[in-house]
């Protein structure tokens, strides 16, 4: 009997056990249902951010100019919308006053690989396919209308695709500063005035030869923030930018006059490595360009504003100013064909691109 009673108890002990379990079992076929929001978040997360786990992209601006200037402030600008539109995902580092090197080094690391976006002017691009450095002959683009006709055009569209092809350049910006204008020792208001002096030119082998052409001899230096101590010490007489470049490195303070000679629109760009580029996914690059253009048009409308404010302020410096309507822009435009020969430039390739700023091309 007390072995029977004692078997009861252990029945009855093993029924409430499994019915204790048994009534846990609801708390645990909840545990999905509690992290059901979650799950939901993430999704949200997703939908508002489909790049969430995209690797940062990173660029770093080199260029010439200087901190609180009016191109690095509107760069600027432009730089924080795209941070801003692509969730941090694409960003720039902008480094001024030719702090990463000059043009050509720049250029140089950024095709061997580095996340520079390099800052350079279509003159520069003799040395990787030589009709692209056309629009950055003297006195071919005049003007914004030309220079908005050459960057909607077939002509350009193949040019970047080549530069993407042959060189993994891959431009994300074309614009313009505004005019080059020449300061220094000397006034230019032909192209006779440069042959007994040294001009300091950038712009490659076409402003070298730019020089060359009018009689002149050219030089560089490593970086433009050079020109300072090169003019002050007499190493040349002339270098030559935009009127807010030319200000802003402080050249009024070595130089006695400013020519106005408009002698080109610069045409320029940045360009990134395209290994880099192909990581950002087409909508952010829409987003870059997008933004970047703006900041090309803003650039030029600002310059052309303040251009005349910028030579009125030489002029208050004591600098003599020989203004554009002094200049015989067309003994240096009939340089030209001497300019194209030494480039090994044919008519037909100069001609292509006076379609494309003419709207024809």
């Amino acid at each position: 009997m007390k072995k029977a009673i004692a078997l009861l108890l252990a029945v009855m002990m093993m029924t409430s056990l499994l019915a204790g379990c048994s009534g846990s079992a609801p708390a645990e076929t909840k545990a999905p249902e509690a992290a059901a929001p979650a799950a939901e978040a993430t999704q949200a997360t997703e939908a508002a951010d489909p790049y969430a786990d995209m690797e940062p992209v990173v660029f770093n601006i080199a260029t010439s100019y200087k901190e609180g200037s009016d191109y690095i402030n509107t760069l600027q600008a432009a730089c924080d919308v795209i941070a801003e539109k692509t969730n941090g995902k694409v960003s720039f580092v902008i480094y001024p006053g030719n702090q990463l090197g000059s043009t050509a080094d720049v250029t140089e690391l950024m095709l061997g690989g580095a996340n520079i976006a390099a800052g350079l002017g279509m003159a520069n691009l003799s040395g990787y396919i030589k009709e692209a450095a056309i629009p950055g002959y003297p006195y071919v683009v005049n003007n914004y209308e030309e220079l908005s006709n050459l960057f909607s055009s077939q002509w350009w569209e193949d040019i970047k695709a080549r530069l993407a092809d042959e060189w993994n350049m891959v431009p994300i910006m074309a614009f313009s500063v505004g005019y080059r204008n020449m300061i220094g020792t000397v006034p230019v208001s032909k192209p006779e005035d440069l042959a007994p002096v040294i001009t300091r030119i950038g712009l490659g082998t076409i402003g070298q030869d730019f020089i060359t052409v009018c009689g002149g001899t050219p030089t560089t230096t490593s970086a433009f923030s050079d020109c300072y101590s090169a003019i002050q010490t007499k190493m040349f007489e002339l270098c030559e930018a935009d009127c807010e470049l030319l200000y802003t490195s402080g050249l009024n303070e070595v130089s006695t006059h400013l020519s106005v000679t408009h002698h080109m629109t610069n045409p320029a760009m940045f360009a990134v490595h395209k290994s880099y580029w192909d990581k950002i996914p087409e909508e952010y690059q829409n987003i870059v360009l997008e933004e970047l253009d703006k900041a090309g048009s803003e650039i030029w409308n600002t310059y052309s504003v303040k251009e005349n404010e910028w030579i009125q302020k030489f002029a208050d410096a004591g600098v003599e100013v020989v203004y554009n309507d002094e200049v015989d822009v067309d003994a240096f435009k009939a340089l030209i064909p001497k300019l194209m020969e030494r480039q090994g430039v044919s008519p037909e390739e100069y001609q292509k691109v006076v379609a494309a700023i003419s709207g024809q091309g």
